[in-house]
């Protein structure tokens, strides 16, 4: 045997080293969600209440008036509806903005009447035409809800805040240290505790590194020894 240096080897074993405490860490990173207060939701009331009167009439035409009672939330603008149910025709109009599709009448507001407070009332009138026969319309809308007499009240979307995801930080993985022995070395030998030592022949050889037990068993084995 060769005297010369001795390089102590031993491998971790059994014990994670801080590169694989921090790989777990990392694998157990949590996201956090800073989740916000979601706000009751409003409550909207809607209903209305409406006469349709015809004040006179004569052979092909006809004269009435409609009053729309608002019964829920106070509106900045309106829309009253009413389908024809004999093919009748609006020919003119006051007090309101009128378009007919078909038997659809939709009227709106003149400009100085688009306010409607809850407990207003909207009114206007016009002249109409008929054929056959002159019947009321069976229901009025205001702004698509049909005017009963009654209330209604619905729940209103509002806006809840948007979770906002939060990443913890995680250490950077450190390696954990290895041993060195020389290429050159030939005598091994076991100590009490069960970790390798080897003993290189001369100054100048090359070194192997070695992160395990088993691989130091395999490089003492591949050396003859």
């Amino acid at each position: 045997m060769h005297s010369g240096s001795v390089a102590a080897v031993r491998p971790r074993q059994g014990r994670p080293g801080r590169g694989a405490r921090a790989l777990a860490l990392l694998a157990g990173s949590v996201t956090v969600l800073s989740l916000g207060v979601v706000a009751a939701p409003a409550q909207a009331a809607t209903g209305c209440s409406a006469t349709y009167t015809v004040t006179n009439q004569w052979a092909g035409g006809f004269g009435a008036d409609v009053v729309v009672k608002n019964l829920g939330d106070a509106k900045s603008t309106w829309t009253v509806g009413w389908q024809f149910p004999d093919g009748q025709t609006v020919t003119s109009g006051w007090n309101g903005t009128f378009s007919q599709q078909g038997a659809a009448v939709s009227v709106k507001p003149a400009g100085w009447n688009a306010s409607l407070p809850m407990g207003g009332s909207v009114s206007f009138g016009f002249n109409g035409a008929w054929t056959s026969a002159n019947r009321v319309p069976s229901a009025i809308t205001l702004d698509g809800v049909t005017c009963t007499g009654s209330t209604t009240t619905t729940p209103t979307p509002t806006a809840t805040s948007t979770p906002k995801p939060t990443t913890t930080s995680t250490p950077t993985p450190t390696p954990s240290p290895t041993g060195t022995v020389p290429s050159t070395g030939r005598a091994w030998s076991n100590t009490s505790d069960g970790f390798a030592q080897g003993t290189t022949g001369g100054a100048g050889g090359t070194t192997v590194t070695v992160t395990t037990l088993d691989d130091l068993k395999k490089y003492a084995a591949a050396s003859g020894k």
